[in-house]
């Protein structure tokens, strides 16, 4: 104990027995400007944000982009997995290699022509061409080797792979980095907006000799000042260290264009059940369809999975297409029940608000005794401590306010299951069903209780009863089975999606 306490004294000596008195008005000060400069890194965010073209009029017209790029261009400027397979068809349309199916079995045959075909593909596509020719086996690829794992691509490669993607976009000035020059100056700019007020009330605060008045409450407002520059800061790092796109005016304008085809081709449904074989009757038409989700056979075919379960195959509209599925929406308390939640947020805030209390005044205590090296460090951690407990509890109330305006608001969903998930996590069990209603390709599924899942299963129809912003199941109704269509609608009680315990 004597040597911790020596190099406790030694400790404040170097920094100083002089401790920050900050009143409260100044303490305050610094926490209002740190939050003005969080709103406005909020309100930046949203203005860079990626923004979803609208479609443009139903069309047969094709533009010249490949493939891969009216992927990006069409899934909020991000490569996703439909581009590899939509490229192989592509590939093969454009004679560089050919699809075969030989008993059942998707076969690809590059023709490996040489330098002079390399030189008249992007980047992106000779990556794919060489990726089938190394799997080759006498001439000949499985369809399956495609597939990430084992015997496919790393993610590695796929990165690569979309990194070529986005500079062509870029080339073809379709595309440009979400965060460039003047937004990251902008970013940095807020966050010294967010620490100016703190340096400058932490400057002109008078000091003291005394170590208890570490935890003085100017200081934990000035603490929770810190907090929330420190969240404006690592903000502006992520934009640094994004590489995230957003379109350029002529990248949204073709967007839309294409939107506009993927309506014209989903309204036709010709490509509803084509398999990977037919390209040699459709051409790059296949191709399109495959990258704007609506060719299932030819996408099965064509296996490339880089996150399984993030995608799914639906038929609410009529029409087969591909839908993205989001487990994890980045909201508080997401698929709890509203009261539940309200009355748990209550008791945490309750319970840190009564910590932070009492390490404020441990930290205010004079401990007779205590050595002032170690007085010294007890009232800076009481002083971090209350801070960390004010930021949760400020966080809960939060989750309060979000549980009480979810007591009465809630919504129906009707359409079809697009995939179930029971999938064990920290020794629980969380079970998902996906419900997609026709409107949007990207759905968020919700949380249910294992029975909930069981009985119901991909291709049924129901009608789902959720709350507005937590997304809790308060009822979900099977409308129609997908294996008896003619079973009567039956309700299912959801109730709060307890997690069941793993099996060992």
């Amino acid at each position: 104990m004597g040597v911790v306490a020596q190099l406790a004294v030694a400790s404040a000596r170097i920094l100083g027995q002089q401790v920050w008195d900050v009143s409260v008005p100044a303490g305050g000060l610094a926490l209002v400007g740190a939050l003005v400069a969080a709103v406005a890194t909020w309100g930046l965010w949203r203005a860079t944000a990626p923004g979803r073209p609208t479609p443009g009029p139903a069309t047969a017209e094709l533009r010249p982009e490949t493939p891969a790029v009216v992927g990006l261009l069409t899934a909020d400027f991000e490569v996703d997995d439909d581009a590899v397979p939509a490229t192989v068809v592509d590939l093969a349309s454009r004679g560089h290699l050919d699809i075969d199916d030989r008993d059942g079995q998707v076969l690809l045959r590059p023709h490996g022509r040489g330098a002079q075909v390399d030189e008249a593909l992007t980047a992106y596509e000779r990556r794919v061409l060489r990726h089938v020719e190394r799997r080759s086996v006498e001439g000949t690829t499985p369809a399956r080797a495609l597939a990430v794992g084992p015997d496919g691509p790393s993610l590695r490669w796929f990165r690569a792979f979309a990194r070529e993607v986005v500079a062509h976009g870029r080339t073809l000035g379709l595309c440009r980095r979400r965060w460039g020059p003047g937004r990251l100056v902008a970013a940095w700019g807020l966050v010294a907006l967010a620490w100016a007020p703190i340096a400058v009330v932490a400057r002109r605060a008078p000091r003291s000799s005394t170590p208890s008045d570490w935890a003085r409450p100017g200081n934990v407002l000035l603490g929770l000042a810190v907090a929330v520059a420190l969240a404006v800061t690592g903000r502006a790092l992520r934009a640094a260290t994004s590489d995230a796109r957003r379109g350029t005016a002529a990248g949204l304008a073709a967007a839309a264009h294409w939107l506009g085809v993927r309506d014209h081709l989903r309204d036709s449904g010709r490509f509803d059940d084509e398999p990977a074989t037919s390209v040699a009757l459709w051409g790059r038409d296949l191709a399109y369809a495959t990258v704007l989700g609506l060719a299932p056979v030819t996408q099965r075919q064509l296996p490339f999975e880089r996150d399984r379960g993030r995608h799914g195959w639906s038929r609410a509209t009529g029409r087969w297409r591909r839908v993205r599925i989001d487990y994890e929406p980045p909201v508080p308390g997401w698929g709890q029940a509203p009261r539940r939640a309200l009355g748990s947020s209550l008791l945490r805030a309750a319970a840190a608000g009564v910590l932070a209390v009492a390490a404020l005044w441990l930290g205010r205590s004079d401990l007779d005794g205590l050595a002032d090296g170690l007085h010294w460090w007890l009232s800076v951690a009481a002083l971090v401590a209350a801070v960390l407990l004010a930021v949760a509890a400020v966080r809960e109330l939060g989750l309060a306010v979000t549980a009480a305006a979810d007591l009465r608001d809630q919504r129906t969903v009707e359409g079809e299951v697009v995939r179930t998930r029971e999938q064990a996590a920290g020794g629980r069990v969380r079970c998902h069903v996906a419900v997609d209603d026709g409107t949007d390709d990207r759905i968020v599924a919700f949380e249910v209780r294992p029975e909930v899942r069981r009985a119901v299963a991909p291709g049924d129809r129901v009608r789902v009863t959720v709350t507005r912003r937590l997304g809790h199941v308060s009822s979900l109704e099977l409308l129609r089975s997908a294996t008896a269509p003619a079973a009567p609608a039956r309700g299912l009680d959801a109730g709060s999606p307890r997690r069941a315990r793993a099996p060992r």
